[in-house]
């Protein structure tokens, strides 16, 4: 007798969430482009390398993301083609359809690379907020910023991210509204690697 693995099915989490941003980029018939990947979110590509220089303990929250306030973190990229970047969510499982903003830009010349608005009411409790873009060949040992804003959530309204107490990665900082907080933000980021065959 052969014996039978019974294994239950992926849970997709985020199919709901893109269905969401689709239908926002057709009411507004926006050109830019909406990348919707095939694996949920959680799931992340093999052949993308995460480094873990960027191990930021969660030790509390951010202030709340919201009106003009803007939550930031720089970092140096430790290898070429850069092509994700995530942050660690607390959004208490608030409703609304107000976007959380994630911006990633070049500290040296302020170019921003890439952005993705989500609908707070789609972002998952203390999960990873992943965005994904082409691979940046030249990123290696370049500073980059991850920027998080939320202009349309008012108090009580908002989310924030996890964040250290003290100052944990020692290639960058935390930042809200520009000023310098002494300690860093729950992020990560990933590059692609290249198979040889």
């Amino acid at each position: 007798m052969i014996p039978t693995l019974r294994v239950a099915p992926l849970p997709d989490l985020e199919w709901p969430r893109y269905a969401e941003l689709l239908r926002g980029k057709l009411a507004t018939r926006s050109p830019e482009a909406l990348v919707i990947p095939i694996n949920p979110g959680w799931l992340v590509p093999f052949d993308l390398r995460i480094p873990y220089d960027a191990l930021v303990p969660t030790d509390m929250f951010s202030e709340e993301i919201v009106d003009d306030r803007e939550v930031s973190q720089t970092f140096v990229s430790q290898c070429a083609d850069l092509s994700m970047v995530g942050v660690f969510l607390a959004t208490f499982d608030r409703p609304g359809s107000q976007p959380l903003i994630l911006r990633l830009s070049d500290v040296a010349d302020g170019r921003v690379i890439a952005e993705l608005r989500t609908p707070i009411g789609t972002l998952k409790n203390n999960r990873w907020d992943l965005m994904f873009f082409e691979p940046l060949a030249d990123s290696a040992w370049k500073r980059f910023r991850l920027s998080l804003t939320s202009p349309d959530s008012t108090k009580g309204h908002g989310v924030a991210v996890w964040r250290s107490r003290g100052d944990s990665y020692p290639g960058g900082e935390a930042f809200i509204d520009e000023q310098a907080i002494g300690a860093d933000i729950a992020f990560k980021y990933g590059c692609r690697e290249h198979q040889m065959f």
